[in-house]
């Protein structure tokens, strides 16, 4: 009896499949070839189910346990490496600032405050809405990274082994 049982998954700190074992990279299989273990996965994973059936892929992916409340069923898939904010994502803030009723000569603020300028930039009426050309847009929609750290190891499935038997 081997060790380990057919289509389990398991974590090897080497670069290569061991004997019996397939790298989980996605590819695609023949189920006249792979009958065994495609009774136990399906095409749950991807091809067309009567001719091929797709190992899963877990290049660059994280592993997770499924879900009681189906958020997170099993084989299902999600998540990005990256992503761009949305407004309806950044929560409702607010941002001060400072002013002075002072006519100034220069163009810039100084002293993080601003004056009146005759170009009338900071203000259009009392209790109104600033000028666009007083504030600008921030950020500019790039994305930002939303990888948790990480150890790359190399995710494997068992291609040979002892038939696992439901409990």
């Amino acid at each position: 009896m081997e060790e380990w049982f057919l289509g389990e998954i398991r974590l090897f700190a080497i670069d290569y499949a061991p004997v019996g074992w397939a790298q989980c990279n996605g590819q695609i299989l023949k189920v006249s070839e792979n009958q065994a273990l495609f009774s136990i996965i399906g095409n749950k994973f991807g091809g067309d189910g009567q001719a091929t059936f797709q190992l899963p892929n877990l290049q660059g992916r994280a592993a997770l346990n499924p879900t009681t409340d189906e958020v997170f069923p099993v084989y299902s898939n999600g998540g990005t490496e990256t992503h761009a904010l949305t407004i309806n994502e950044i929560p409702q803030h607010t941002h001060s600032l400072s002013a002075s009723s002072a006519t100034s000569t220069k163009g810039a603020a100084a002293s993080n405050v601003w004056s009146e300028s005759s170009a009338k930039a900071y203000s259009k009426t009392a209790n109104g809405y600033m000028s666009p050309q007083a504030i600008g847009m921030m950020g500019a929609g790039q994305a930002h990274s939303n990888m948790q750290p990480y150890v790359v190891a190399n995710f494997c499935i068992a291609m040979t082994g002892t038939y696992p038997p439901k409990n």
